[in-house]
Protein backbone atom coordinates (compact mmCIF):
# COMPACT_ATOMS: atom_id res chain seq x y z
CA UNK A 1 0.00 0.00 0.00
CA UNK A 2 2.68 2.04 -1.00
CA UNK A 3 0.96 5.43 -2.44
CA UNK A 4 -1.94 4.94 0.57
CA UNK A 5 1.26 4.81 3.14
CA UNK A 6 2.60 8.36 1.05
CA UNK A 7 -0.88 9.88 0.87
CA UNK A 8 -1.77 9.39 4.75
CA UNK A 9 1.47 11.15 5.62
CA UNK A 10 -0.63 14.37 4.59
CA UNK A 11 -3.96 15.61 6.03
CA UNK A 12 -7.04 15.23 3.59
CA UNK A 13 -6.98 18.86 3.06
CA UNK A 14 -3.31 18.60 1.57
CA UNK A 15 -3.79 15.46 -0.34
CA UNK A 16 -6.97 17.55 -1.96
CA UNK A 17 -4.13 20.48 -2.80
CA UNK A 18 -1.46 18.23 -4.24
CA UNK A 19 -4.25 16.47 -6.31
CA UNK A 20 -5.23 20.07 -7.67
CA UNK A 21 -1.73 20.99 -8.31
CA UNK A 22 -0.76 17.83 -10.68
CA UNK A 23 -4.13 19.35 -12.70
CA UNK A 24 -5.36 15.82 -12.98
CA UNK A 25 -8.67 15.69 -14.55
CA UNK A 26 -11.98 13.27 -14.76
CA UNK A 27 -11.27 10.40 -17.17
CA UNK A 28 -13.79 9.62 -19.47
CA UNK A 29 -16.53 11.38 -20.94
CA UNK A 30 -16.52 14.37 -18.02
CA UNK A 31 -12.78 15.85 -18.22
CA UNK A 32 -12.67 18.40 -15.39
CA UNK A 33 -10.28 18.95 -13.04
CA UNK A 34 -10.76 16.13 -10.18
CA UNK A 35 -11.10 18.49 -7.22
CA UNK A 36 -13.25 20.64 -8.99
CA UNK A 37 -15.88 16.98 -10.08
CA UNK A 38 -15.39 16.23 -6.13
CA UNK A 39 -17.08 19.99 -4.94
CA UNK A 40 -19.64 19.89 -7.80
CA UNK A 41 -20.95 16.52 -6.36
CA UNK A 42 -21.07 17.59 -2.62
CA UNK A 43 -23.77 18.14 -1.15
CA UNK A 44 -22.80 21.00 0.47
CA UNK A 45 -23.24 19.39 3.63
CA UNK A 46 -19.71 19.67 5.60
CA UNK A 47 -21.51 17.57 8.70
CA UNK A 48 -22.97 15.37 5.97
CA UNK A 49 -23.48 11.65 7.70
CA UNK A 50 -22.45 9.79 5.05
CA UNK A 51 -20.20 9.98 2.01
CA UNK A 52 -19.69 7.36 -0.44
CA UNK A 53 -16.66 6.72 -3.13
CA UNK A 54 -17.86 5.16 -6.74
CA UNK A 55 -15.29 3.84 -9.31
CA UNK A 56 -16.91 2.66 -12.32
CA UNK A 57 -16.90 2.94 -16.04
CA UNK A 58 -19.14 5.41 -17.90
CA UNK A 59 -22.51 3.79 -18.53
CA UNK A 60 -21.73 4.18 -22.49
CA UNK A 61 -18.96 2.24 -22.46
CA UNK A 62 -20.08 -1.07 -23.60
CA UNK A 63 -17.35 -2.29 -24.47
CA UNK A 64 -14.88 -2.70 -21.57
CA UNK A 65 -11.74 -2.09 -22.93
CA UNK A 66 -10.49 -0.66 -19.17
CA UNK A 67 -11.54 -3.59 -17.52
CA UNK A 68 -8.35 -5.02 -18.60
CA UNK A 69 -6.51 -2.28 -16.67
CA UNK A 70 -8.40 -3.45 -13.78
CA UNK A 71 -7.03 -7.10 -14.35
CA UNK A 72 -3.82 -5.90 -14.48
CA UNK A 73 -3.36 -3.15 -11.95
CA UNK A 74 -6.21 -4.22 -9.69
CA UNK A 75 -4.54 -3.40 -6.32
CA UNK A 76 -3.22 0.11 -7.63
CA UNK A 77 -6.84 0.89 -8.70
CA UNK A 78 -7.65 -0.08 -5.34
CA UNK A 79 -5.49 2.09 -3.79
CA UNK A 80 -6.42 5.02 -5.83
CA UNK A 81 -9.99 4.09 -4.60
CA UNK A 82 -8.68 4.73 -1.03
CA UNK A 83 -6.73 7.59 -1.21
CA UNK A 84 -9.58 9.35 -2.91
CA UNK A 85 -12.23 8.29 0.29
CA UNK A 86 -9.59 9.99 2.67
CA UNK A 87 -9.35 13.34 0.78
CA UNK A 88 -13.28 12.54 0.68
CA UNK A 89 -13.82 11.65 4.36
CA UNK A 90 -15.76 9.13 2.59
CA UNK A 91 -16.96 6.28 5.12
CA UNK A 92 -17.90 4.12 2.12
CA UNK A 93 -16.25 2.61 -1.02
CA UNK A 94 -18.19 0.94 -4.24
CA UNK A 95 -16.47 -0.53 -7.16
CA UNK A 96 -19.15 -0.63 -9.72
CA UNK A 97 -18.75 -3.07 -12.85
CA UNK A 98 -20.70 -2.76 -15.57
CA UNK A 99 -23.27 -5.88 -15.80
CA UNK A 100 -21.71 -7.91 -18.46
CA UNK A 101 -18.83 -8.27 -16.00
CA UNK A 102 -19.90 -10.11 -13.08
CA UNK A 103 -17.33 -12.64 -13.00
CA UNK A 104 -14.53 -10.16 -13.09
CA UNK A 105 -16.24 -8.97 -9.86
CA UNK A 106 -16.56 -12.59 -8.41
CA UNK A 107 -12.64 -12.32 -8.99
CA UNK A 108 -12.22 -8.84 -7.16
CA UNK A 109 -14.38 -9.48 -4.08
CA UNK A 110 -12.09 -11.17 -1.78
CA UNK A 111 -9.29 -8.61 -2.68
CA UNK A 112 -11.65 -5.64 -2.39
CA UNK A 113 -13.35 -6.93 1.08
CA UNK A 114 -10.01 -7.03 2.54
CA UNK A 115 -9.66 -2.97 1.61
CA UNK A 116 -13.66 -2.49 2.76
CA UNK A 117 -14.56 -2.08 -0.95
CA UNK A 118 -17.51 -2.81 -1.91
CA UNK A 119 -18.03 -4.60 -5.73
CA UNK A 120 -21.49 -4.78 -8.08
CA UNK A 121 -21.69 -5.41 -11.18
CA UNK A 122 -24.68 -3.41 -12.39
CA UNK A 123 -26.02 -0.07 -14.29
CA UNK A 124 -24.99 2.84 -13.19
CA UNK A 125 -28.85 4.51 -11.99
CA UNK A 126 -28.05 8.07 -12.04
CA UNK A 127 -31.23 8.57 -10.54
CA UNK A 128 -29.82 6.66 -6.89
CA UNK A 129 -27.20 8.59 -6.59
CA UNK A 130 -28.19 12.35 -7.34
CA UNK A 131 -28.57 14.48 -4.44
CA UNK A 132 -26.52 12.45 -2.28
CA UNK A 133 -22.62 12.87 -1.29
CA UNK A 134 -21.86 10.24 -4.04
CA UNK A 135 -18.62 10.74 -5.69
CA UNK A 136 -18.04 8.99 -8.90
CA UNK A 137 -15.23 8.64 -11.14
CA UNK A 138 -13.98 6.95 -13.56
CA UNK A 139 -11.38 3.51 -13.08
CA UNK A 140 -8.48 5.25 -14.62
CA UNK A 141 -8.63 8.22 -12.43
CA UNK A 142 -8.19 5.87 -9.64
CA UNK A 143 -5.80 4.22 -11.71
CA UNK A 144 -4.20 7.90 -11.85
CA UNK A 145 -4.63 8.99 -8.32
CA UNK A 146 -2.22 5.89 -7.90
CA UNK A 147 0.61 7.52 -10.12
CA UNK A 148 0.54 10.62 -8.35
CA UNK A 149 1.35 9.67 -5.38
CA UNK A 150 3.99 7.16 -6.51
CA UNK A 151 5.56 9.76 -8.52
CA UNK A 152 4.70 8.35 -11.52
CA UNK A 153 2.09 9.88 -13.03
CA UNK A 154 2.17 11.36 -16.46
CA UNK A 155 -0.52 13.25 -18.48
CA UNK A 156 -1.83 10.79 -21.46
CA UNK A 157 -4.71 8.69 -23.47
CA UNK A 158 -5.26 5.16 -22.59
CA UNK A 159 -6.04 3.60 -26.04
CA UNK A 160 -6.80 0.16 -27.64
CA UNK A 161 -5.81 0.37 -31.64
CA UNK A 162 -7.77 -2.72 -33.21
CA UNK A 163 -8.36 -4.72 -30.14
CA UNK A 164 -4.41 -4.31 -29.55
CA UNK A 165 -3.36 -4.39 -25.68
CA UNK A 166 -4.34 -1.05 -24.08
CA UNK A 167 -1.70 1.84 -23.63
CA UNK A 168 -0.98 5.40 -22.59
CA UNK A 169 0.29 7.72 -25.40
CA UNK A 170 1.27 10.97 -24.79
CA UNK A 171 -1.84 13.97 -25.65
CA UNK A 172 0.78 15.10 -28.26
CA UNK A 173 0.91 12.02 -30.34
CA UNK A 174 -0.65 11.88 -33.40
CA UNK A 175 -3.10 9.64 -35.18
CA UNK A 176 -0.89 9.08 -38.43
CA UNK A 177 1.95 7.77 -36.05
CA UNK A 178 -0.41 5.41 -34.54
CA UNK A 179 -2.40 4.23 -37.88
CA UNK A 180 -1.34 2.90 -41.26
CA UNK A 181 -3.59 4.75 -43.56
CA UNK A 182 -3.32 2.34 -46.38
CA UNK A 183 -7.16 1.15 -48.13
CA UNK A 184 -8.40 3.47 -44.69
CA UNK A 185 -11.68 5.18 -45.09
CA UNK A 186 -12.83 6.27 -42.00
CA UNK A 187 -12.03 5.65 -38.09
CA UNK A 188 -14.35 4.91 -35.09
CA UNK A 189 -12.98 6.58 -32.26
CA UNK A 190 -14.51 6.63 -28.74
CA UNK A 191 -18.26 6.77 -29.74
CA UNK A 192 -17.96 8.41 -33.33
CA UNK A 193 -17.31 7.74 -36.94
CA UNK A 194 -14.40 10.25 -38.23
CA UNK A 195 -13.32 10.06 -41.98
CA UNK A 196 -9.43 9.95 -42.88
CA UNK A 197 -9.18 13.82 -42.78
CA UNK A 198 -8.63 13.74 -38.67
CA UNK A 199 -5.63 11.82 -39.04
CA UNK A 200 -3.28 14.89 -38.62
CA UNK A 201 -4.90 15.70 -35.37
CA UNK A 202 -3.46 14.73 -32.02
CA UNK A 203 -5.08 12.01 -29.49
CA UNK A 204 -5.33 14.78 -26.84
CA UNK A 205 -7.73 16.49 -29.39
CA UNK A 206 -10.11 13.47 -29.06
CA UNK A 207 -11.89 12.67 -25.97
CA UNK A 208 -11.64 8.99 -25.82
CA UNK A 209 -13.96 7.69 -22.92
CA UNK A 210 -13.60 4.02 -23.72
CA UNK A 211 -10.48 3.37 -25.13
CA UNK A 212 -10.99 2.73 -28.44
CA UNK A 213 -9.48 3.49 -32.02
CA UNK A 214 -10.98 0.95 -34.32
CA UNK A 215 -10.15 1.25 -38.22
CA UNK A 216 -12.46 1.27 -41.00
CA UNK A 217 -11.30 0.19 -44.55
CA UNK A 218 -13.51 -0.30 -47.90
CA UNK A 219 -14.22 -3.87 -46.39
CA UNK A 220 -16.19 -2.41 -43.84
CA UNK A 221 -20.10 -1.55 -43.92
CA UNK A 222 -20.36 1.76 -42.10
CA UNK A 223 -24.32 1.26 -41.92
CA UNK A 224 -23.28 -2.72 -40.41
CA UNK A 225 -21.31 -0.71 -37.95
CA UNK A 226 -23.64 1.74 -36.47
CA UNK A 227 -26.46 -1.36 -36.44
CA UNK A 228 -23.99 -3.18 -34.01
CA UNK A 229 -23.29 -0.47 -31.85
CA UNK A 230 -26.85 0.49 -31.55
CA UNK A 231 -28.13 -3.16 -30.27
CA UNK A 232 -25.19 -2.86 -27.63
CA UNK A 233 -26.34 0.08 -26.66
CA UNK A 234 -29.78 -0.96 -26.53
CA UNK A 235 -28.85 -4.13 -24.82
CA UNK A 236 -27.19 -2.09 -21.94
CA UNK A 237 -29.62 0.57 -21.29
CA UNK A 238 -31.78 0.48 -18.22
CA UNK A 239 -34.65 1.91 -19.97
CA UNK A 240 -35.63 4.56 -17.11
CA UNK A 241 -35.22 7.15 -19.42
CA UNK A 242 -37.77 7.80 -22.24
CA UNK A 243 -35.84 9.54 -24.61
CA UNK A 244 -33.14 7.01 -24.27
CA UNK A 245 -35.16 3.82 -24.28
CA UNK A 246 -37.25 5.15 -27.20
CA UNK A 247 -34.45 6.75 -29.05
CA UNK A 248 -32.44 3.38 -29.31
CA UNK A 249 -35.66 1.47 -30.23
CA UNK A 250 -36.53 3.85 -33.31
CA UNK A 251 -32.64 4.32 -34.01
CA UNK A 252 -31.61 0.82 -34.17
CA UNK A 253 -34.80 0.17 -36.07
CA UNK A 254 -34.12 2.18 -38.77
CA UNK A 255 -30.29 1.62 -39.42
CA UNK A 256 -31.48 -2.48 -38.97
CA UNK A 257 -33.96 -1.35 -41.65
CA UNK A 258 -31.33 0.05 -43.91
CA UNK A 259 -28.77 -3.27 -43.37
CA UNK A 260 -31.91 -5.04 -44.74
CA UNK A 261 -32.67 -2.83 -47.16
CA UNK A 262 -35.78 -1.61 -46.38
CA UNK A 263 -34.64 1.76 -45.48
CA UNK A 264 -36.37 5.11 -46.16
CA UNK A 265 -35.28 8.35 -47.69
CA UNK A 266 -37.23 9.93 -43.96
CA UNK A 267 -35.04 7.96 -42.17
CA UNK A 268 -32.05 10.13 -42.10
CA UNK A 269 -34.01 13.26 -40.93
CA UNK A 270 -35.50 11.53 -38.39
CA UNK A 271 -31.97 10.16 -37.24
CA UNK A 272 -30.48 13.58 -36.90
CA UNK A 273 -33.98 14.81 -35.04
CA UNK A 274 -33.99 11.91 -32.59
CA UNK A 275 -30.56 11.30 -32.11
CA UNK A 276 -29.90 14.79 -31.35
CA UNK A 277 -32.68 14.92 -28.59
CA UNK A 278 -31.04 12.00 -27.01
CA UNK A 279 -27.61 13.96 -26.68
CA UNK A 280 -29.56 16.68 -24.37
CA UNK A 281 -32.81 14.85 -22.60
CA UNK A 282 -30.98 12.25 -21.33
CA UNK A 283 -29.69 11.67 -17.59
CA UNK A 284 -25.98 9.03 -17.96
CA UNK A 285 -23.80 9.24 -20.47
CA UNK A 286 -25.37 5.59 -22.19
CA UNK A 287 -28.09 8.02 -23.61
CA UNK A 288 -25.78 11.21 -24.28
CA UNK A 289 -23.06 9.17 -26.28
CA UNK A 290 -25.07 6.63 -27.95
CA UNK A 291 -26.58 8.62 -30.57
CA UNK A 292 -23.54 9.84 -31.64
CA UNK A 293 -22.11 7.47 -33.71
CA UNK A 294 -25.60 7.44 -36.16
CA UNK A 295 -25.08 10.81 -36.33
CA UNK A 296 -21.46 11.35 -37.15
CA UNK A 297 -22.11 8.33 -39.52
CA UNK A 298 -24.40 10.37 -41.01
CA UNK A 299 -22.18 13.65 -41.23
CA UNK A 300 -19.04 11.48 -42.34
CA UNK A 301 -20.59 9.43 -44.81
CA UNK A 302 -23.94 9.91 -46.01
CA UNK A 303 -23.20 8.54 -49.43
CA UNK A 304 -23.49 4.81 -47.76
CA UNK A 305 -26.78 5.84 -46.61
CA UNK A 306 -27.94 7.19 -49.89
CA UNK A 307 -26.28 3.59 -51.60
CA UNK A 308 -27.75 1.45 -49.02
CA UNK A 309 -31.63 3.72 -49.29
CA UNK A 310 -31.93 4.48 -53.08
CA UNK A 311 -29.64 1.82 -54.74
CA UNK A 312 -30.29 -1.16 -52.35
CA UNK A 313 -26.67 -1.60 -52.99
CA UNK A 314 -23.81 -2.48 -49.94
CA UNK A 315 -20.33 -1.57 -51.40
CA UNK A 316 -18.63 -3.60 -48.93
CA UNK A 317 -21.49 -6.44 -49.53
CA UNK A 318 -21.43 -6.94 -45.97
CA UNK A 319 -25.31 -6.37 -45.56
CA UNK A 320 -26.46 -9.63 -46.89
CA UNK A 321 -29.97 -8.71 -47.95
CA UNK A 322 -28.43 -6.33 -50.87
CA UNK A 323 -26.74 -10.21 -52.08
CA UNK A 324 -27.80 -12.37 -54.36
CA UNK A 325 -27.10 -16.12 -54.26
CA UNK A 326 -27.91 -18.35 -57.27
CA UNK A 327 -26.91 -21.76 -59.26
CA UNK A 328 -25.25 -21.28 -62.53
CA UNK A 329 -27.50 -23.71 -64.48
CA UNK A 330 -24.33 -24.31 -67.09
CA UNK A 331 -22.18 -25.38 -64.55
CA UNK A 332 -24.10 -26.97 -61.78
CA UNK A 333 -23.82 -31.42 -61.79
CA UNK A 334 -26.70 -32.07 -60.02
CA UNK A 335 -25.27 -33.71 -57.21
CA UNK A 336 -27.07 -32.52 -54.11
CA UNK A 337 -23.85 -31.76 -51.94
CA UNK A 338 -25.60 -28.35 -52.11
CA UNK A 339 -29.39 -29.39 -50.60
CA UNK A 340 -27.28 -31.60 -48.19
CA UNK A 341 -26.00 -28.73 -46.31
CA UNK A 342 -28.70 -26.13 -46.70
CA UNK A 343 -30.06 -25.20 -43.11
CA UNK A 344 -33.60 -24.14 -44.23
CA UNK A 345 -34.19 -26.77 -47.09
CA UNK A 346 -34.20 -23.88 -49.56
CA UNK A 347 -32.58 -25.64 -52.23
CA UNK A 348 -34.73 -27.30 -54.98
CA UNK A 349 -33.56 -30.10 -56.97
CA UNK A 350 -32.86 -34.07 -57.66
CA UNK A 351 -29.82 -36.04 -58.94
CA UNK A 352 -28.64 -35.02 -62.24
CA UNK A 353 -31.20 -31.72 -62.19
CA UNK A 354 -29.84 -28.75 -62.18
CA UNK A 355 -30.55 -26.90 -58.60
CA UNK A 356 -32.83 -23.80 -57.99
CA UNK A 357 -32.54 -21.20 -54.83
CA UNK A 358 -35.77 -19.96 -53.14
CA UNK A 359 -34.67 -16.59 -52.96
CA UNK A 360 -37.44 -15.93 -50.30
CA UNK A 361 -36.13 -18.23 -48.27
CA UNK A 362 -32.74 -18.53 -48.34
CA UNK A 363 -30.90 -16.75 -45.57
CA UNK A 364 -27.71 -16.08 -47.57
CA UNK A 365 -25.74 -18.27 -45.09
CA UNK A 366 -23.14 -19.25 -47.96
CA UNK A 367 -23.01 -22.76 -46.55
CA UNK A 368 -24.29 -24.27 -49.98
CA UNK A 369 -21.28 -21.98 -51.82
CA UNK A 370 -18.55 -23.95 -49.87
CA UNK A 371 -20.14 -27.15 -49.86
CA UNK A 372 -19.99 -26.72 -54.45
CA UNK A 373 -16.64 -28.63 -55.37
CA UNK A 374 -18.00 -26.82 -58.91
CA UNK A 375 -18.22 -23.31 -58.41
CA UNK A 376 -21.89 -23.00 -59.66
CA UNK A 377 -23.58 -21.35 -56.81
CA UNK A 378 -22.95 -17.59 -57.27
CA UNK A 379 -22.73 -14.58 -54.34
CA UNK A 380 -23.82 -11.44 -55.90
CA UNK A 381 -24.55 -7.46 -56.01
CA UNK A 382 -25.24 -7.24 -59.65
CA UNK A 383 -27.70 -8.52 -62.14
CA UNK A 384 -28.72 -12.06 -62.13
CA UNK A 385 -28.98 -14.34 -65.25
CA UNK A 386 -31.81 -15.96 -66.65
CA UNK A 387 -32.46 -19.06 -64.38
CA UNK A 388 -34.29 -22.48 -65.12
CA UNK A 389 -38.25 -21.44 -63.22
CA UNK A 390 -38.88 -25.73 -63.30
CA UNK A 391 -36.52 -28.82 -62.78
CA UNK A 392 -34.40 -29.22 -66.38
CA UNK A 393 -31.97 -32.27 -66.89
CA UNK A 394 -28.38 -31.02 -66.25
CA UNK A 395 -26.74 -30.03 -69.71
CA UNK A 396 -30.16 -28.82 -71.13
CA UNK A 397 -30.95 -25.79 -70.09
CA UNK A 398 -30.68 -22.69 -72.83
CA UNK A 399 -30.23 -19.38 -72.42
CA UNK A 400 -32.73 -17.40 -74.45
Amino acid sequence: MRAFDNAKKYSPEEVLAQIASSGLKEYGLYQEPVVDRWNKLSSGDEEAKSRTLVAALNNSDTIGIFLELLKQDQEQIIEGMKIAAYALNADRMILQLPEFAKELAAELSELARENEIEVLADFIDIREYRDKDYYINHIVTMKNLYDIFTDQYVDGTYISINGSKLKKYPNSTKLSELIDDKNLKGLIIGHCIHSVSVLNQTVGEFNIPNGLIKTLTEDNCIIHEVNQWMAAYHKQSCGKCVFCREGLIQLHGMIKDTTEGKGKEEYISIINEIGSAMIYSTLCSLGQESAKIALSSLEHFSQEFEEHIKKKKCNAKICSSFQMIYIDPIICQGCEDCQDVCPVDCIDGKKGFIHMIDEFECTKCGECIKACEYGAIIQTTGRVPKLPDRLIKCGKFRKR
